[in-house]
């Protein structure tokens, strides 16, 4: 029986890996790891990986949600951000240390 149930990633507040075995004693699968994702919306995520789920995947899980989370510009923090491309200005000066507003401003 699969349970489908989400949150926004942005409201994410708290992960921790959690036991599986503690709380999924009575199901004759065995699971190997899971984690419980707490959001600031009054959810909680108990998510439970298979035995045929390696560490690996699930590290890439949890940095995938990272970066979602916590994204590099607001460009990318709202849905259909796929269908557009946006490219961060770049400043080109020599020095970066005690830049007046005049020398700025070239």
């Amino acid at each position: 029986r699969n349970v489908m149930r989400g949150f926004p990633v942005s409201s994410l507040a708290k992960e921790k890996r959690i036991n599986v075995h503690h709380y999924l004693s009575q199901v004759e699968q065995a699971f190997q790891e899971g984690l419980q994702l707490r959001s600031t919306l009054f959810q909680l995520l108990k998510i439970a990986f298979d035995e045929e789920v390696s560490s690996d995947s699930i590290e890439t899980f949890r940095k995938h949600i990272h970066k979602v989370n916590h994204s590099t510009s607001v460009f990318t923090a709202f849905a259909y951000t796929g269908q557009s491309t946006y490219t961060p200005p770049q400043m080109t000066h020599k020095s970066k240390e005690n830049l007046s507003l005049r020398q700025f401003a070239k």
